[in-house]
């Protein structure tokens, strides 16, 4: 059987991506497929020394709300703090992609990719347009040509039930637009998880079935 290089399950803490990227594994090691598991956020490398200095001048700051603690990257307020983070971010997106993403010798499966960072990037800085324009096609035009994504939707008030520690984040509503925003935009494939497992699970061998 031939798949897509890398499978990319993306959305929101409580999505349920986790448990569809577990799902996918197991069904490709059952067609004796091999893969490879990568989780995708948070990659910083040059960005590390400046997000410290933001936390110096109060730009990234941390709040704990009934015990869960969530941080914030304030950047939106300056112009010259948003675009140096996100030259610093595209750097540090492109040597991660070349590191973990570009000839894979195994099938990717990946819980969050370069879009969710993309979400993340609009939640600190506020650039919408740029970051979900040229900014975010540059680098995912750095993934593998083969690359399937897919965002998870789940219906908030299931989430909020199973997770309720995701209301602690104040964007977590802005953060389930974003994410529609994206699909619409790059023109993605979008998982409806308000059903059962194997229904999405049928729904992702689909779309990683297809020719690409």
């Amino acid at each position: 059987m031939k798949t897509a290089d890398c499978i990319c399950l993306m959305g929101v803490d409580g999505s349920g991506k986790t448990t569809l990227a577990n799902a996918c594994l197991d069904y490709l090691k059952t067609k004796n497929i091999k893969t490879t598991h990568i989780w995708s956020r948070y990659r910083n490398y040059l960005s590390k020394p400046f997000l410290r200095l933001m936390r110096l001048t109060g730009h990234n700051r941390k709040e704990i709300i009934n015990g869960v603690k969530i941080g914030y990257h304030d950047f939106a307020g300056s112009a010259l703090i948003s675009y140096c983070f996100l030259l610093l971010q595209w750097i540090d997106q492109l040597i991660d992609i070349t590191l973990r993403f570009r000839n894979p010798k195994n099938v990717i499966v990946s819980d969050r990719c370069i879009v969710d960072t993309l979400v993340d990037l609009c939640i600190d800085t506020g650039r919408d347009d740029f970051i979900l324009g040229k900014y975010g096609k540059s680098l995912m035009s750095l993934m593998p040509t083969s690359t399937s994504y897919m965002i998870v939707f789940r219906d908030k008030e299931a989430v909020f039930t199973s997770r309720p520690d995701v209301m602690a984040d104040q964007n977590y509503l802005r953060r389930i637009e974003l994410y529609k925003m994206v699909a619409r935009k790059f023109s993605l494939t979008t998982i409806d998880n308000n059903q059962l497992i194997t229904e999405s699970l049928n729904k992702i061998i689909t779309e990683i079935t297809k020719p690409v």
